[in-house]
């Protein structure tokens, strides 16, 4: 299956001079440039290429699952059908998502919340060059302890900064909040 920034289930068989070698579900091997030379490590196994944005050639994103594949017949709007082997019956996710092992994935059940931004933070963030919303998301995903593994990755896009920052961001929560 292809769009035009994407083409799903295929296998790569090598890579000579930054040029990968591609098979798709029928059979047919296909060439395309990758942007990073590719990785030879994912030599033989499936996934998506998908056109790296401002540059030249694609990025080649193994699927997790090996039995994952694409199941068009599911599609929605902004939704993507998918199967493998845990799911055979298929199911959709968000089309910007490749869902990971046994087709698990978080869904977004984020809630709108509106607040108002004094502007020394807003300096703050831009003396960092950063964006105010970046570093709000940040804070909640380290203090929620929120993953956005490739194994079970989120359609809200919330991660962690790493260990440090989840242990840092709970511990302010706990000495401002705590109650008794």
């Amino acid at each position: 299956m292809q769009t035009d920034e994407l083409i799903f289930d295929l296998e790569l068989v090598d890579i000579v001079d930054g040029i990968g070698a591609f098979r798709d579900a029928a059979g047919k091997v296909q060439n395309i440039p990758l942007a990073h030379g590719g990785w030879r490590e994912s030599i033989g196994r499936r996934g998506a290429a998908m056109r790296e944005g401002s540059r030249e050639g694609w990025r080649f994103r193994p699927y997790l699952d090996a039995t994952l594949e694409r199941f068009p017949e599911s599609d929605e709007e902004g939704r993507l059908g998918w199967k493998c082997r845990a799911k055979p019956e298929g199911f959709t996710c968000p089309a910007w998502i490749l869902p990971g092992e046994d087709g698990e994935f978080v869904e977004d059940e984020c809630e709108d919340f509106q607040i108002r931004v004094p502007t020394e933070f807003l300096d703050l963030c831009d003396r960092y060059g950063v964006d105010v919303e970046d570093v709000i998301h940040g804070f909640i995903a380290d203090a929620a302890g929120l993953m956005n593994w490739v194994r079970c990755p989120r359609a809200d896009e919330f991660s962690s900064h790493g260990s440090d920052e989840r242990m840092l961001a709970q511990e302010y929560i706990e000495r401002t909040w705590r109650r008794g």
